[in-house]
């Protein structure tokens, strides 16, 4: 039971990989554009929300904060394109993997018998 448990993680895992080997199919940004694009951002937010020298500006933070969220997903997005063939390369070699095991150990197998009355109690 457990086997099967950790066989179907495994599964579900490469499938999750897999889906997203998948999409994102297209131009991506660099990490220099990445960085041009905060930069921009950044003086964006200085000149929408000005401030007084020295005294906190709720308004610039948030902003700031919008930026910085912007240049992470930027630079995943651009890591992840670096990354598509080998993360689909492990896809392929981890399918084959799990399916040769599915049959070796799953196919043709009777299940589990129940357990018999008073077994599994706790003590």
């Amino acid at each position: 039971m457990v086997r099967a448990i950790r066989l179907l993680a495994s599964a579900l895992l490469v499938s999750a990989i897999a889906g997203g080997a998948a999409a994102a199919e297209g131009d991506q940004a660099t990490l220099e554009q990445c960085a041009q694009n905060y930069g921009a951002c950044m003086a964006d937010c200085a000149s929408a929300h000005p401030g007084e020298p020295g005294k906190p500006n709720a308004a610039m933070a948030a902003c700031e904060g919008g930026c910085a969220g912007k240049r992470a997903v930027c630079e995943v997005e651009a890591g992840y394109d670096r990354a598509k063939p080998w993360v689909k390369e492990k896809y392929e070699k981890s399918k084959k993997y799990l399916q040769d095991l599915w049959r070796e150990h799953m196919d043709d197998k009777e299940p589990a018998p129940e357990p018999k009355k008073g077994e599994g109690k706790a003590i």
